[in-house]
This record gives C-alpha cells, sequence and structure tokens, in this order.
C-alpha cells in the first residue's frame, strides 16, 4: 500500500473537533496525496453507482418493453384463436363462398361485375353471398362474417395449453 493510501485510511478515520477528520502529514505533498486520492475514490464510486443506476434502468425498459411484447402477442393469439374457431365452424360456408369467388375469376369476371354479383346475391337472400362482407381482389381476399358458434377450446391467459 503507498504512502498517500496509507495516509487517506488515516485521514478518513480520525475524527477532530465537531466531528471533521484531524490528521498531520509529514508534509505538504503527502497531505495533498491523500486528500486527492480520496477525491478520486469518491468520484469512482460515484460513476460506479451511476453506471449501477444506468444499467439497471436500460433492464427495466428492456423488461416493460418485453411484457408490452408479449401482451400484444397474447392478444393477437386470441383475436386469430376467434377467426379460426368461426372459420372451423362454418367451414363448408367458408369452402363454398371461395369456390364461387375462385370460378367467377377463372370465369373473366371482371372485379367491378363480381362485386355486383355478390351484393346482388346478398340481397336476393342467398347464404353464401350474405356472408361475404366485401371483396378485397387486390389484396386477394374476401372478407367474410361468418355466423358465431360458441367456442370448444379457449386459450390460457399466460402461456400453457389452453383449457377444454
Amino acid at each position: 500500500m503507498s504512502a498517500a493510501r496509507e495516509s487517506a485510511e488515516r485521514w478518513r478515520g480520525g475524527a477532530g473537533p465537531a466531528g471533521r477528520a484531524v490528521v498531520e502529514f509529514p508534509s505538504f505533498d503527502r497531505a495533498m496525496d491523500a486528500y486527492y486520492t480520496v477525491a478520486e475514490d469518491q468520484k469512482l464510486e460515484a460513476q460506479k453507482a451511476q453506471q449501477k443506476k444506468a444499467a439497471l434502468s436500460k433492464v427495466e425498459r428492456v423488461r416493460k418493453a418485453q411484457e408490452d411484447s408479449i401482451r400484444r402477442l397474447q392478444e393477437e393469439e386470441e383475436a386469430n384463436f376467434a377467426r379460426a374457431s368461426l372459420i372451423e365452424a362454418n367451414l363448408a360456408v367458408v369452402d363454398n363462398a371461395i369456390l364461387v369467388v375462385n370460378s367467377l375469376l377463372a370465369q373473366g369476371a371482371d372485379w367491378g361485375a363480381l362485386k355486383k354479383m355478390v351484393k346482388e346475391e346478398a340481397r336476393k337472400g342467398n347464404p353464401i353471398a350474405s356472408l361475404i362482407h366485401g371483396l378485397k381482389l387486390d389484396q386477394n381476399t374476401a372478407p367474410a362474417r361468418p355466423r358465431p358458434r360458441p367456442l370448444l377450446y379457449r386459450p390460457a391467459l399466460r402461456g400453457g395449453r389452453g383449457a377444454p
């Protein structure tokens, strides 16, 4: 241990009047070495504390972002499950709707004419056409509103498998 560090340790431990540390040094140089050693140690400790605080803050931000991501994914999972359940419950109707739209497109039907035909058939009471809720042919989709049926399976909220 250097002489300056030993002096600094003595300086920290001694107590003078009014609780102030009083240490006598053999020279002014030794006193300055001790003072700057203590000041540098305090500065390093403050930097370490700041780095630790910044690291904990970053960990907390990452944790919150991951929790938000998990929550959004769980909500998306529930929505996708509900959609899948509706499609499964109305599989025959959905298959017929896809077949009708594809066959009309294969016959060369114009998109505008196809939309009009679906609307007209829905107005006439065609059960398949009444389920089609518009055509988005540019996106290759035909949104449908199938009749809802009770869900047989509901996914668990937190990971794992759903309840029967």
